[in-house]
């Protein structure tokens, strides 16, 4: 008998995360020109990486999963806030953006970020649907730009994740089709980051 706090469709889309971060973390060796876009592009996969095992950890494991919950609260804000700025910033040094923009499109989650760690779950999810637009606006502007057609599928799994993952007409969880949409996500920024 399970626990409330396990669910293993949960932590198979966590595993299923976990493989295409560690897909993407792969294929992005050394292939960025710049050491702040390569140690970014490692950063923001591995950090989705870690998320997805302690969610697996959290979802899978119906006996000691809950003592991990608070943590795994923590990096899912991580996750949800500064993985997509570091793509912007990976994407604006490729396309040579001044390089005070691309430290202030990294240091734009730090607030939003704390409070999050700190507040309520709803102030979480606005800072996560405000960074959440103009991080989509800045890739899809780039991209745009660039004729870099994978930005617009990494700007759709992005607000698909945020923005549709809690409609429960869908009858799927939504930590699981959150968790889906970010493999999307994570596909997607590859291809164009090394578009």
């Amino acid at each position: 008998m399970s626990s409330p706090g396990a669910s293993y469709s949960t932590a198979f889309s966590c595993m299923i995360l976990a493989g295409a971060g560690g897909y993407c973390l792969k294929n992005i060796e050394n292939f960025c020109r710049c050491a702040i876009s390569n140690d970014l592009s490692k950063c923001s996969f591995i950090i989705v990486i870690v998320n997805s095992v302690i969610g697996i950890w959290r979802y899978g494991n119906p006996v000691y999963g809950q003592a991990v919950d608070k943590l795994h609260k923590v990096t899912t804000a991580v996750q949800d806030l500064v993985v997509l700025p570091m793509i912007v910033a990976i994407l604006m040094e490729k396309y040579n953006c001044h390089i005070e923009m691309i430290y202030g499109c990294l240091a734009a989650p730090v607030i939003p970020l704390i409070c999050s760690i700190i507040g309520t779950d709803t102030l979480k999810t606005d800072f996560e649907k405000l960074v959440t637009f103009f991080g989509c606006a800045g890739v899809a502007y780039l991209c745009y730009m660039n004729n870099n057609y994978y930005g617009a599928a990494t700007c759709l799994s992005s607000i698909i994740k945020v923005f549709c993952s809690d409609d429960n007409s869908l009858k799927i969880p939504s930590q699981d089709l959150r968790n889906y949409a970010m493999c999307f996500f994570t596909y997607f920024a590859l291809k164009a980051i090394t578009d």
